[in-house]
């Protein structure tokens, strides 16, 4: 049996900053690819001023629907600071069934839910797109205008580097173990949660330097090779 405890990094609650209220989460839902199974991915983002930190990542392979819901009622129990999750925002393009399933289970936890179908049409700039694309494009700006921070971790520069424009969109390749860009995928749904939950407005004193960096994600522009990969593969 899978212990629910052991997917978390230690101590992962020390990641969060208690003045910055808004929590929104992203939820890639495993699929399988070139018939090599997907990891699940959920990633956690809480603004601070102008930054996105990207406080957890998981990603993890479970084919059983109670283990996802025992991680959110795990996240859910144990944030600190008395902090909550404003919106969890899952992808629904696949595995439609079991989103909606998902979804009514974090109602019951008093958790927003929206399903996300990456398929589906939408506007950004004036400029009409699907989801996958507008989604992609929102997190590329921010990466390139240095708005977003992640976990200094080797499997989040792996899972970025897989993902490539192609005809006006977004791809990914897949690797041997099955990884397709799934943190990605979980960071632009979390982006999107804290930007489209309906949080109110709270003037806050950003104090980055009572911030323990060793603690946080590190800054993804502070690593100049990985920088010039994200600029090659893509922003250009």
């Amino acid at each position: 049996m899978l212990n629910i405890s052991q997917i978390f990094p230690q101590n992962w609650q020390k990641f969060f900053d208690p003045k910055y209220k808004r929590i929104g989460v992203g939820y890639d839902v495993a699929t399988t690819t070139n018939k090599l199974s997907n990891p699940n991915s959920i990633v956690l983002c809480q603004p601070c001023g102008d930054i996105y930190y990207m406080r957890l990542a998981l990603v993890f392979k479970t084919g059983k629907p109670q283990v996802i819901y025992e991680i959110f009622k795990h996240i859910v129990e144990n944030l600190p600071h008395g902090l909550k999750l404003g919106k969890v925002c899952v992808d629904a393009t696949s595995e439609r069934w079991f989103a909606k399933i998902l979804k009514q289970s974090l109602q019951d936890l008093d958790v927003p839910c929206e399903l996300v179908d990456s398929s589906s049409s939408t506007e950004y700039l004036g400029e009409k797109m699907n989801f996958k694309c507008f989604l992609g494009n929102q997190l590329c700006a921010d990466f390139e205008e240095g708005r977003i921070a992640i976990p200094n971790e080797e499997f989040a520069k792996v899972h970025i580097r897989q993902v490539y424009r192609t005809k006006g969109t977004f791809a990914a390749d897949v690797d041997t173990t099955g990884n397709h860009a799934d943190f990605f995928d979980a960071m632009k749904l979390a982006r999107y949660a804290v930007s489209s939950a309906e949080f109110s407005a709270e003037a806050q004193a950003i104090s980055f330097g009572s911030m323990l960096m060793s603690e946080q994600p590190k800054r993804i522009s502070s690593d100049k090779r990985f920088n010039k990969s994200l600029a090659e593969r893509l922003f250009t």
